[in-house]
């Protein structure tokens, strides 16, 4: 009836029975139904489903509390900083409060930001950001010593949390951006983000201050 009232006189010469089954046919993508039904061009192919499908229903429109983790990532051509934080709440928020181009900002901002709340800035020394260390360090800011064991740690103990729904962000598009276009890369028998196959800056950012959230205080390695 709906069909019928929407479409008005071009409903008589129209099967809207097979438009509604069509519809609600799980085996029917959005992609076919767009194309035989609405006459509308699709892509030739179904874009990949993400790796974490479930990040759309744990963003958060709340404020977050305080920071708690920074995480500092570096696209893989070196142009983009990002700048990732975990929130000090039972339930994690994480954020992308600044990504922009390299540049003198990236040593200012972060100190600002961990301040004397946050042990320590976590930064991957074996990634592209690992040139961002030095000069932070230089500045006073305390950084971790991060390295691929630790990274494959914290790409597996935030994919386990989106899973498990023990965690929320804030809806960053950029952030959104990164998760619906990560991969995994294998190392060895286990997974981190990879880098040369999408632009998982951001989402590596959230992940490294998730981890640095999570660590006790007396666990860090301070340099």
């Amino acid at each position: 009836k709906a069909l019928r009232e929407a479409y008005g006189p071009a409903s008589a010469w129209m099967n809207l029975e097979a438009l509604a089954d069509s519809w609600d046919d799980p085996q029917v993508s959005e992609a076919d139904f767009r194309r035989f039904w609405l006459n509308q061009p699709v892509p030739l192919e179904e874009p990949s489903p993400s790796i974490m499908p479930m990040w759309a229903v744990l963003a958060d429109a709340g404020k977050p509390g305080p920071v708690a983790g920074i995480g500092v990532s570096m696209d893989f051509d070196r142009t983009t900083v990002s700048v990732g934080t975990a929130s000090s709440d039972e339930t994690r928020v994480l954020d992308l409060p600044r990504r922009e181009r390299n540049g003198p900002w990236v040593t200012e901002y972060v100190k600002a930001l961990q301040g004397d709340r946050v042990p320590e800035v976590v930064i991957d020394k074996k990634g592209p950001a690992a040139s961002l260390i030095e000069p932070l360090r230089d500045a006073g800011v305390r950084v971790a010593d991060f390295g691929l064991e630790d990274y494959v740690l914290s790409c597996a103990n935030l994919f386990d949390s989106v899973e498990q729904a023990g965690l929320r962000h804030t809806n960053s598009d950029d952030l959104n951006a990164a998760v619906a276009g990560a991969a995994w890369r294998l190392i060895g028998d286990r997974r981190v983000w990879g880098r040369k196959l999408s632009d998982a800056a951001p989402l590596e950012a959230v992940t490294l201050a998730l981890w640095g959230a999570e660590q006790p205080i007396s666990t860090f390695n301070i340099w």
